[in-house]
């Protein structure tokens, strides 16, 4: 794998948010580097690149470090060729209920350029370059980088899950950073998409204004979040917990919550409640149980039962850069016009600007 030197204008520093350039090659091409560093234009601070995976990897918090050693040893474990298991969040079951509603918020085309927060081993990575994506792909965990780097060089998806056509093949990018520490280039991506929920609030506003400024006009972001569903509320379960003891933390959030959240930097907001548990599921197959699971999502009582709250949100929000020029209504800019020139004076506005 390499890193395509086409994403470098869309990188910048995590500490300053400069310009990253590229420093030094020990091994790279016309397309892509293998080996070597990049430079902060502002502070100068290195970033290596290494077996085509860039590190951004900075200081990580308590929580983070130690869901990185179980992810590193999860993933280290993984048998070489991807094997679903029958149950769990890589069953068979599971990918063919939550991976095609996020695919379709995308609205993908070939050509776009995609961020992606949380890319694990690459389950949504390699489809999306099977789209014809160019996909930007971010994880703090190393081993789970390396594992998507081959499936990426064997054109496999860890998944059971199949995308129509899968001959285009976009060029990825691999990246080893805190999602919540990244810099963006302004309006460099068409998407993004998380299916990796953040431990906190405070995580998640910084990562939606990231994502917001990142975004061109038109963006759309998908992220899939555990839902605080109705079988929780009503038996007080935990919002905060652990997937098990001493596992990896999850905070499970209501609609109501996600549109407070993300209303200072989206504008469009459509929720969507998937994987509604419905007893004794497991015992079909899998033909079978899919179609249940989508039929009981459309069902209003039975839906607010679903574990899983797909989010696709539009209309990015942008801090306004000092001095940015807004269209203004013609008709006052043309009166205005004329009665300045009426007076015999020329129609400047703010430090002598024109309108």
């Amino acid at each position: 794998m390499k890193f395509p030197k086409c994403f470098l204008p869309s990188l910048r520093c995590i500490s300053d948010a400069g310009p990253l350039l590229l420093c030094e090659t020990t091994e790279a091409d016309d397309t892509g580097i293998t080996g070597g560093t990049l430079r902060c234009e502002t502070c100068f601070r290195i970033y290596p690149i290494q077996d085509g995976i860039l590190r951004l990897a900075d200081t990580l918090t308590e929580e983070n470090q130690h869901e990185i050693m179980l992810l590193n040893r999860a993933y280290g474990s993984m048998p070489e060729t991807f094997e679903a298991p029958k149950s769990g969040w890589r069953s068979e079951l599971n990918d063919q209920v939550e991976i095609p509603p996020h695919l379709d918020g995308l609205q993908l085309r070939p050509g776009h350029n995609v961020l992606e927060i949380g890319c694990g081993d690459g389950r949504y990575t390699v489809l999306m370059s099977q789209l014809g994506a160019h996909v930007l792909a971010f994880d703090f965990c190393i081993e789970a980088l390396k594992q998507a780097s081959k499936n990426l060089a064997a054109n496999s998806a860890p998944t059971t899950f199949r995308v129509e056509p899968a001959f285009c093949r976009g060029e990825v990018g691999l990246v080893q950073a805190d999602a919540t520490t990244i810099n963006l280039g302004a309006q460099t991506f068409d998407r993004c998409i998380s299916a990796t929920p953040l431990d906190n609030r405070n995580e998640r506003l910084r990562l939606f204004r990231v994502i917001a400024e990142a975004l061109r006009d038109d963006g759309r972001y998908v992220c899939g979040v555990e839902y605080d569903d109705l079988f929780r509320r009503l038996l007080g379960l935990p919002v905060m917990r652990r997937y098990s003891p001493g596992g990896v933390l999850i905070e499970h959030l209501t609609i109501a919550d996600l549109k407070r959240e993300s209303g200072a930097y989206f504008r469009g907001l459509k929720t969507r409640l998937i994987r509604v548990h419905l007893p004794l599921l497991h015992k079909f197959p899998v033909w079978l149980a899919a179609p249940l699971t989508k039929l009981a999502g459309s069902i209003p009582i039975l839906r607010q039962f679903g574990q899983i709250v797909i989010v696709t949100a539009t209309g990015p929000i942008r801090i306004t850069p000092e001095g940015e020029r807004r269209p203004g209504y013609l008709k006052a800019k043309n009166f205005y016009r004329w009665y300045k020139r009426l007076r015999r004076e020329e129609p400047f506005w703010d430090w002598g600007q024109p309108v």
